[in-house]
């Protein structure tokens, strides 16, 4: 019978609830929200009713428990325990439906397999006891067990066992089925997986090298509706079949995390710890003919609020069925729309396009805002260069199906009719915000609410943050305390945002929380190639920082994908969707279309390669080749002021890692770069507030002066104008300087990059003191050689020393106060958001202009000075002659 079982795969947390302590009453009223075939089977007779598919314990004894699925008139069921003497061991028992609603079988034990990571073997199975399950509604019930060779027997009661936390069986957000998974290659062991809200538990079923059965159980996070990952756990010394209660106690060590990505509702790869990949399907172990679900029609689940008539007016639809996919292309929209500038409240009709939406599967609708959008999986566009969707704080939105209103929202003030009449009926749905300061919003059909649909306005409610492409998961009223553009509900155990288990990638209380998802091109040259010590040298540089009187810590977290690990793990900036992309040798980042023929857009690969409902959080990086057509190097990178996206273009530029100090520049090159494009998206220019470059006084990675050589130590010291001397070179004390031996190099360990904190004076030009050292103290004998003397000079006098800056005319140079003035939310609001007011700044208020970020809109592009980097290239090199 095992030979039909499945495969390995698991995660770690809730398991010490259920593999060694008591835990709290189940939802009777709650089902499975993926059941397997046999829905729809009835139970024999009323005697006893059918249980749903998912995870069963005895509250009461705590570190066992038994994996069921039904499947027509069959279960499946597996029970994970003890031997007597301590080891974990485990039974499989295929149960067929009786007479009375119950299910009977045999539990066999199952020896000789294949483990965790060896190589198959085909297990041999005993037969070790009859078993009797029945069930009293779908989440209670008792097991009834009599040894095949004592005849003892013992009765356990079961109860659904609550994955989902703090609050017990949410409705799932996995884009795939639970219950037994196995690879049929590799017969003999297999996997459950039940999902409840972002969360799932996982078993293992499988053998030890000398072939005794065991498991492993994880609590997992499901980091993408298709997507897991997680620390196997084992216990042992727990309770047996037929002994009395013992707590079960956790082994020291586990096999190592896994990861497990679903390609359909069915089908999945597995990677194991060692990196191995394993194809994994669901285990169908009933052939019965099942009755076909009733199809239900798509609901539209949320609208969003939009301003600019140029932005991206969206909506996201949800098809409801547990089995059935559904083509957007079967319904047409009525929507209020723009047309040719002017908005109309009444509604038109618009195509919709051929896109399949899977099972349980959301998708947004949005206006067309390029010539040549393009639709995904998870995004699709209508409209016409004339006519497009669109409302303001009041709208109407239609599904129509074979003439008929499949599904229809009124809001606002709107009093447009559906095609149907009875399928709106009573109050509007509350109005969205249509301003300029509020944009992010949405009314949504809360997933915690079940997605009512009872063709009213009271199915609908108004939230803070929209939601795209995932479940409507943050609630009415939800803040931002922290005003990082993250709402707080999304920083706590056990909940999401639409659907990203933002908790499990790192995010926190009390502290901003900034994300990033960094591509690579697919190539071998080092400066395309993203360096760990880069991006971790990047998160230290926030973590340590030291911030003002009432600023919270600032915790950047990076996805690389599996560049630097396989398996899904925030410590080596894997948090399950950073991608290799193809390679190009020119990289751009235009709106619409690419205008440079020969490059690629970075919009194109991010429609590609972002999942959408991390949009509203996530910076989007791509690590290229160059921004030059030929592919030559030039500019190390390119982004957006107050936005979301930027490219770094250090490749064809002769990085190499044969010798230690290529090396560590090469990662100190990386960081800063980063960090420089970074703080344009934050909202810092060259000059902090101003694009006014090179200013001694402004301490910060943003200043030409400091972006690669990086900042001294000391910025009192006799070396603290070695940055200015290596920029001008016609100066005296520029002899000898080179970019590795100004003190803490880029070539070396000690390396500093950093933003300014504003506390460097003001360096007036027609009155410059060379006392003042570069404006933030002199140590003895230090100064700032400004009229370059080589000596210094006493008394005041007037100088350009902002060179090689275009602008001439002097004037008085200001530092920048960067980390009070970084501007986080980058798709909530001008100056940034807390439940949708503005927040104060230290930099005079002004209007921002805001990032389209659905649409990928690029803003406010501050392109580098294209030979800084060879320059300093050029500088390094000369070292090693």
């Amino acid at each position: 019978m095992l030979s039909h079982l499945l495969k390995s795969f698991v995660c770690s947390v809730l398991i010490t609830t259920l593999a060694a302590c008591g835990g709290s009453t189940p939802d009777t009223s709650s089902t499975n929200s993926n059941n397997a075939a046999g829905n729809s089977v009835q139970a024999m007779a009323a005697n006893y009713v059918q249980p749903r598919t998912g995870w069963f314990w005895n509250p009461a004894e705590g570190g066992r428990g038994f994996a069921i699925e039904r499947q027509g008139s069959q279960l499946f069921v597996a029970g994970f325990m003890y031997e007597t003497t301590g080891e974990s061991t485990w039974y499989v028992s295929t149960m067929n439906q009786q007479p009375d609603g119950s299910y009977r079988g045999d539990f066999l034990r199952y020896t000789g397999g294949q483990s965790l990571l060896g190589t198959y073997k085909q297990a041999q199975p005993t037969t070790y006891a009859t078993a009797t399950a029945s069930f009293d509604s779908s989440t209670t019930g008792q097991l009834s067990v009599t040894s095949s060779g004592s005849n003892a027997t013992t009765v356990i009661a079961l109860q659904a066992f609550p994955i989902s936390t703090p609050t017990a069986f949410q409705p799932s957000t996995d884009q795939f089925q639970s219950g037994w998974w196995w690879n049929p290659d590799e017969g003999g062991r297999g996997f459950f997986i039940e999902a409840q809200g972002a969360q799932a538990f996982i078993g293992s079923f499988m053998y030890q090298d000398n072939g005794l059965p065991t498991w492993y159980v994880s609590s997992a996070k499901l980091l993408a509706p298709n997507l897991i990952s997680g620390n196997l756990e084992s216990y042992s010394n727990g309770q047996s079949m037929f002994g009395g209660y013992k707590a079960a106690s956790l082994s020291p060590s586990g096999p190592g995390v896994v990861s497990f990505e679903m390609t359909s509702n069915t089908t999945g790869v597995m990677t194991l710890t060692n990196g191995n990949k394993i194809n994994v399907q669901r285990f169908v172990f009933n052939t019965e003919p099942v009755a076909v679900e009733t199809a239900k029609n798509l609901l539209i689940s949320e609208v969003s609020s939009d301003y600019y008539s140029n932005g991206s007016t969206w909506f996201e639809v949800y098809n409801p069925n547990a089995t059935t996919s559904i083509n957007l292309a079967d319904y047409t929209l009525r929507s209020t729309y723009l047309d040719q500038g002017s908005i109309y409240s009444t509604p038109t009709t618009f195509p919709m396009p051929s896109v399949t939406i899977p099972p349980k599967s959301y998708l947004v609708v949005s206006s067309r805002t390029v010539d040549n959008p393009v639709d995904s999986k998870q995004i699709v566009y209508v409209g016409n260069s004339a006519q497009k969707p669109f409302w303001t704080s009041s709208g109407f939105l239609e599904l129509i199906k074979g003439g008929q209103t499949a599904d229809v929202v009124r809001f606002g003030n709107n009093n447009a009719s559906p095609t149907t009449a009875s399928a709106w009926t009573g109050a509007n749905a509350p109005a969205l915000p249509f301003d300029k300061n509020q944009y992010g919003y949405s009314i949504v059909r809360l997933a915690a609410s079940g997605m009512t649909d009872t063709n009213t306005g009271s199915d609908w409610s108004s939230v803070n943050f929209a939601t795209p492409a995932g479940p409507n998961d943050v609630g009415v009223g939800v803040v931002d305390s922290d005003g990082d553009g993250i709402p707080d509900s999304a920083k706590i155990n056990g909940k999401t945002f639409a659907g990203l288990d933002l908790y499990a990638m790192g995010a926190r209380p009390g502290q901003r929380d900034v994300f990033m998802q960094i591509d690579s091109m697919n190539s071998n040259d080092p400066g395309i190639i993203l360096r760990p010590e880069a991006a971790q040298k990047l998160v230290d540089t926030f973590a340590n920082k030291v911030y003002s009187a009432g600023k919270k810590k600032i915790a950047l977290h990076i996805d690389a994908g599996n560049l630097f690990s396989p398996t899904i793990n925030p410590g080596t900036f894997n948090l399950g969707g950073g991608k290799s992309v193809p390679y190009t040798p020119c990289l751009v980042m235009e709106y619409d279309k690419v205008t440079t023929s020969g490059c690629t857009n970075l919009y194109d690969v991010k429609r590609t390669n972002l999942d959408v409902r991390r949009k509203l959080i996530f910076h989007y990086v791509i690590m290229g080749q160059s921004q030059q057509v030929d592919g030559s190097c030039g500019s190390s990178g390119l982004g957006e002021v107050n936005g979301n996206d930027f490219i770094i273009t250090l490749g064809n530029c002769g990085f190499k890692t044969t010798a230690g100090t290529q090396v560590t520049y090469l990662i100190n090159a990386q960081a800063a770069t980063l960090m420089h494009e970074f703080g344009h998206n934050l909202g810092l220019s060259h000059g902090g507030n101003e694009s006014n470059n090179y200013k001694p006084n402004y301490y910060s990675i943003m200043n030409y002066m400091y972006s690669f050589p990086g900042l001294s130590a000391n910025p009192s010291s006799t070396q603290a104008a070695n940055r200015f001397y290596l920029t001008n070179k016609t100066y005296a004390k520029a002899t000898g300087l080179n970019i590795c031996n100004i003190d803490n190099s880029p070539c070396g360990n000690s390396f500093i990059m950093d933003y300014s904190n504003g506390s460097s004076i003001d360096l007036d030009e027609n009155n410059l003191n060379e006392s003042l050292n570069i404006g933030r103290g002199a140590v003895a004998g230090a100064y700032a050689d400004w009229d370059n003397s080589n000596s210094q000079t006493s008394g005041t006098f007037a100088f350009n020393i902002h060179n090689p800056d275009t602008t001439t005319s002097l004037r008085v140079l200001k530092d920048y106060n960067d980390w009070d003035n970084l501007v986080f939310p980058f798709a909530r609001n001008y100056q940034g958001v807390n439940s949708g007011a503005v927040l104060p700044t230290m930099q005079p208020v002004k209007e921002i202009v805001r990032k389209d970020t659905m649409s990928d809109r690029p803003r406010n592009l501050v392109y580098e000075d294209p030979n800084l980097l060879p320059r300093h290239l050029d500088s390094i090199r000369r070292t090693q002659h």
